[in-house]
């Protein structure tokens, strides 16, 4: 599946803040956001599309923070 359009690449997401995701996320479209989670083999719980903002920008947050930890990139 391809990833849907952003214009940043996932090393980038996986290095912001939450509050920068959900600034970055909040910009997009709900189907460019589940479209995402597919890409990332990530099934959301059943919630409004502020709660899934909320969900994807912990789920790049939390992540994000483990590759750095550990020292690996996104390719």
């Amino acid at each position: 599946m391809d990833l849907p359009k952003l214009d940043k690449s996932l090393d980038v997401l996986y290095s912001m803040s939450h509050p920068e995701l959900v600034r970055y996320f909040g910009g997009m479209g709900t189907q460019d956001l589940l479209g995402l989670l597919r890409h990332l083999k990530i099934k959301p719980p059943r919630v409004g599309r502020l709660k899934l903002i909320e969900f994807i920008a912990k789920e790049f947050a939390v992540t994000g923070m483990y590759m750095r930890i550990a020292g690996k990139h996104c390719k």
